[in-house]
């Protein structure tokens, strides 16, 4: 059985990470004052045990058509509740912030115009550069910027810019090699053609 609900601690969460003013990519959201409402997503077993729910553990949802008759609210964020009831506060604020970013307020001729971006590299990028790498996907992606950040650097200290390294080139000798500790899960197949 899924639920949702209303809950204390997640909506001072959304308050905190509202408030943070170094949060720069959120100012938009700041400016406009909109109304967001918080609802934990739980998903029960049979046995009554709290499972993870399945998907992005936090989403956000722009409100719209019959919906608008129920609440005030422009955006609904949804919080796995096991996710939140399971990790520390840090991994918490940051993976709202993640979902936060991906409301889009636009000025077109005088009026504001809200949607919903797809994420992007930048959202990870910025959720990383705030609150480190929450996840396993966040983890990798850190090791592959500091991998290719360390190699530019070195290629601009050797003066070597127009040479571009083999595919299959190891980090030079005198940097320990990265050590991905972050698994990767294949997508699931939904039909459709075959491979």
């Amino acid at each position: 059985m899924t639920e949702f609900s209303e809950n204390d601690g997640l909506n001072k969460v959304l308050t905190k990470v509202l408030d943070n003013k170094s949060l720069h990519e959120l100012d938009s959201i700041r400016d406009q004052e909109m109304k967001i409402e918080a609802f934990l997503k739980t998903k029960t077993s049979k046995e009554g045990e709290t499972q993870p729910c399945g998907g992005p553990p936090s989403n956000i949802v722009k409100v719209s058509g019959f919906w608008t008759l129920y609440t005030k609210a422009r955006y609904i964020l949804v919080v796995d509740g096991y996710f939140f009831n399971h990790c520390d506060d840090n991994t918490v604020e940051g993976m709202v912030f993640n979902a936060l970013q991906k409301i889009d307020v636009k000025i077109v001729k005088g009026e504001i115009k809200l949607a919903t971006r797809r994420p992007d590299i930048e959202f990870f990028a910025a959720t990383v550069a705030h609150y480190g790498p929450i996840s396993e996907a966040l983890i990798a992606l850190k090791e592959c910027f500091a991998h290719g950040t360390r190699h530019f650097v070195n290629t601009i200290a050797s003066g070597k810019l127009e040479e571009t390294p083999p595919a299959n080139a190891q980090p030079p000798a005198e940097e320990p090699p990265l050590e991905n500790t972050a698994t990767m899960e294949q997508p699931k197949r939904r039909g459709g053609r075959k491979q």
